[in-house]
């Protein structure tokens, strides 16, 4: 009798002493201590803003059973801030090159000489070309 009581006495030392205690994520950004009134990981997830899957997403070595949600232990309950890359700034396309006018569109308007004065130079060519007739 004694001895299977010491048995039983040692298999609980042993399994305390080998119980795996969650250990929450590096980065983490909120841990909450197990309390005697939490009974299990969905309840405590919900009352500390989570969801059971990123609470085992979160902490390390936690048990899907929750069998090892022990008081007194931290868990991680807000995660890691997610690393986003800036986005690259987008290369500047050079201007449209200016295509050179083509060569038998008229010049602007203000190159061009005032219409008054086109219309004498044709008057005086037409004169010139009647006097050599």
């Amino acid at each position: 009798m004694k001895f299977s009581t010491t048995i039983i006495a040692l298999a609980a030392v042993a399994s305390s002493a080998m119980a795996v205690v969650p250990v929450p994520v590096k980065g983490c950004q909120k841990t909450v201590v197990v309390k005697p009134t939490d009974t299990g990981c969905i309840q405590f997830a919900t009352d500390n803003g989570t969801t059971f899957k990123n609470l085992l997403k979160w902490n390390e070595k936690l048990r899907g059973d929750c069998a090892n949600l022990d008081v007194g232990h931290p868990l991680c309950v807000l995660g890691p801030k997610k690393h986003t890359k800036p986005h690259p700034a987008h290369p500047k396309h050079p201007a449209h090159p200016k295509h050179p006018a083509h060569p038998k569109t008229r010049a602007p308007r203000e190159a061009r000489a005032p219409r008054a004065a086109r219309s004498q130079g044709a008057l005086r060519q037409a004169q010139l070309l009647e006097q050599t007739l």
